[in-house]
């Protein structure tokens, strides 16, 4: 279980809104690779500690592209964005 600790409620909404964004095209892209859940987990967990360590970096009005999510199905199709 990840738990993150915010200076303002500002970083909080911040990383929720980024979470919501990318949660889902960062596990689908961890997927392609032959590695297990808990790896996953792990890899996940640490890619939200590098994101919640950097959210003054992030401004959220360049983050316009939203991702299509991978198809998991067909590995060789790389994530696009629209």
């Amino acid at each position: 279980m990840l738990l993150l600790v915010f200076d303002t409620e500002e970083e909080k909404n911040k990383f929720v809104a980024l979470y919501e964004t990318y949660g889902k095209t960062i596990y689908y892209t961890l997927k392609r690779f032959p590695i297990d859940e808990y790896t996953i987990e792990d890899l996940s967990q640490d890619i939200y500690i590098k994101l919640a360590d950097h959210l003054e970096k992030i401004d959220m009005n360049d983050l316009k592209k939203k991702p299509k999510l991978c198809d998991n199905s067909n590995p060789e199709l790389l994530c696009e964005f629209s």
